[in-house]
């Protein structure tokens, strides 16, 4: 198993080590240890991962390090550092925008277009926004039509928490709570389309009467989930698509459960189709 060390701590870091590593599918290797140059990240852990100074990384075992900030010169500050500290200029690799993210986003541009092309009528939608990476893309790729955000904006709702222990892993990973409605809307190319929905699904349904071209559930959770497809599915255009994010994540397992307990509900079988980045199921109505 590949030993992986990480430098950087903060949001890009911990979403390496929980979409690279800790949930991927058929196991992403094994992360040794996290180092930050912040002396207050220094010492605690991220997921059961200890986080150490950067000095460490001359004790430290691994088979490549990663650097996990945006910053093109922290990056560069970063791995100069690295390579003072002795690590091999060719273990030294960069946490970028994902492939998964990348084939998502190209199905979401290519849809757009097939939409206009057939007469695909409806708005768009998204259940589970976090900093609006994505929905940053469909508003783009829908510059003329509503796009409806549904999301607390202040991370899990307790209630899911009780029902739902696993995504307890996602909260110690901090993906969940660093985001707000003005980070979401400082993204967004057409704002004037984007009617946000903030607050507990399926309750933020209520008054929204629309028929939808495309929709996004990226939720974590079984209960919205399996609400959101009881809201949605009725809705949907001829042709249109839903598309579940972490339908392969192995810690969010609970997604498929809402999608076969509604196909059992409901006596109706959607038509699925694999989405290939490794996480994600396309349902085509």
């Amino acid at each position: 198993m590949e030993k992986v060390l990480l430098f950087g701590a903060g949001l890009r870091g911990r979403d390496y080590l929980y979409t690279k590593i800790q949930s991927a599918v058929g196991g992403g290797g094994y992360c040794v240890g996290i180092l930050d140059n912040s002396p207050e990240k220094q010492g605690s852990e991220v997921h059961g991962v200890p986080v150490y100074p950067p000095e460490k990384a001359r004790e430290l075992e691994f088979d490549k390090a990663v650097i996990c900030v945006n910053e093109q010169s922290r990056r560069e500050s970063m791995f100069e550092q690295l390579k003072s500290l002795g690590v091999p200029e060719e273990k030294i690799q960069y946490h970028k925008q994902s492939d998964a993210d990348d084939k998502r986003y190209g199905l979401v541009q290519r849809f757009s277009r097939l939409a206009r092309e057939q007469n695909i009528s409806g708005a768009a939608a998204e259940c589970g926004v976090f900093r609006g990476a994505f929905a940053k893309e469909i508003n783009k790729a829908f510059p003329d039509r509503k796009l409806y955000l549904f999301d607390t904006f202040t991370g899990f709702d307790e209630r899911d928490i009780a029902r739902e222990p696993s995504v307890s892993k996602c909260i110690e990973a901090g993906l969940s709570n660093q985001t707000s409605i003005e980070t979401v809307m400082g993204k967004m190319k057409h704002p004037e389309n984007v009617i946000i929905k903030k607050g507990y699904v399926p309750e933020t349904f209520a008054g929204v009467d629309e028929v939808f071209a495309f929709v996004s559930l990226d939720m974590d959770l079984y209960a919205p989930t399996l609400a959101a497809l009881e809201f949605f599915a009725p809705r949907m255009s001829p042709g249109g698509v839903i598309c579940m994010h972490d339908w392969y994540n192995e810690i969010v397992f609970h997604i498929k459960d809402a999608l076969y307990d509604f196909e059992r509900r409901s006596g109706r079988r959607l038509n699925k189709i694999p989405l290939c980045d490794e996480l994600s199921m396309v349902l085509v109505f």
